[in-house]
């Protein structure tokens, strides 16, 4: 293992359970619950935490030359996306897993967690220090950054959208533990500034 990432796997995997603990919490009116500013429910911000890391996967397994990108969805063939559209992509994951058990969305989540963290164990310095480019979302328009510093801004994945769903879950704004998970957490500027 690179020596470099062992904190980011430990933050990561900290933010992971603290955020699976948090979704598992939640009642059946909590997780249907519609979130401000959004065109998600609350169940769906955890779909979206457990779905992401299969696109993530293949995506960090390139850069490492394990494999060619690809964005996976085992329902959608190459050639059924002309263009990869990263929100469009969310919202079709999400959908998928509207009735599923929340019990089951967090274990396939931690699942697909485990194998993404090995390929990042796995990155080399010349990975980590390279610059890549950011292909643009809703929120951040297209742009070149250092992925080492695109890995420290990732790390904060979830405590964020544990922030957005606190939006539909302004009773839980005062639970203790979220207290102490959310406001230790150093949300990185984007672009990120500082790497690994």
């Amino acid at each position: 293992m690179n020596p470099r990432v062992v904190p980011l796997i430990e933050a990561v995997r900290n933010h992971r359970d603290r955020f699976d603990s948090f979704a598992l919490s939640l009642s059946e009116e909590d997780l249907k619950r519609p979130v401000p500013g959004s065109d998600w429910i609350v169940k769906d911000f955890v779909s979206h935490i457990a779905s992401i890391d299969l696109t993530v996967r293949e995506w960090f397994r390139s850069l490492a030359g394990k494999a060619p990108a690809a964005a996976q969805d085992p329902q959608e063939k190459p050639e059924e996306r002309p263009g990869f559209d990263i929100d469009a992509w969310n919202n079709r994951q999400v959908a998928r897993r509207r009735d599923l058990p929340v019990e089951q969305i967090v274990e396939d989540g931690r699942l697909l967690r485990d194998e993404l963290l090995q390929v990042i164990a796995e990155f080399p310095d010349e990975v980590l220090n390279s610059d890549i480019p950011f292909p643009g979302d809703a929120n951040r328009s297209p742009q070149d950054i250092n992925f080492g510093a695109y890995l420290v801004a990732w790390a904060t994945h979830e405590p964020a959208h544990a922030l957005d769903m606190l939006r539909a879950l302004p009773e839980r704004k005062e639970d203790p533990e979220l207290h102490r998970w959310l406001d230790a957490v150093e949300f990185s500027v984007w672009p990120p500034k500082q790497g690994l």
